[in-house]
């Protein structure tokens, strides 16, 4: 139907809608805030019940032992001290997968 004017709102799944079939926005949900995990460092994460857990995951990636080895060639040998939120950035990879490098690369290195 040319000329009809058709009014198309975008709809978030928080969104509910009332009696008359309108939609409705929800207030926004207060989530806590997890960054400062972000700064977590290697004997800190190991300490937890899900460094075994962690390990085992980062491992099973079957690009792990080429990123492993990349990651000691070419940023810890230079910078042994990286923190692992800077390793996770620099090669773009989760802090998880970064702790698990930085703590085998400790391990195999003496520290």
């Amino acid at each position: 139907m040319p000329g009809r004017d058709i009014q198309v709102k975008q709809v978030r799944l928080s969104d509910v809608a009332d009696d008359d079939s309108q939609i409705v926005s929800s207030e926004p949900v207060e989530t806590p805030l997890i960054l400062p995990m972000l700064d977590i460092g290697v004997e800190e994460m190991k300490s937890t019940k899900f460094w075994a857990i962690l390990v085992e995951t980062v491992k099973r990636n079957p690009l792990y032992p080429n990123l492993a080895a990349y990651a000691w060639n070419n940023i810890l040998n230079a910078n042994p001290s990286i923190s692992p939120k800077e390793l996770a950035g620099q090669l773009s990879i989760s802090l998880g997968e970064a702790l698990v490098i930085i703590d085998e690369y400790y391990s195999q290195n003496g520290r």
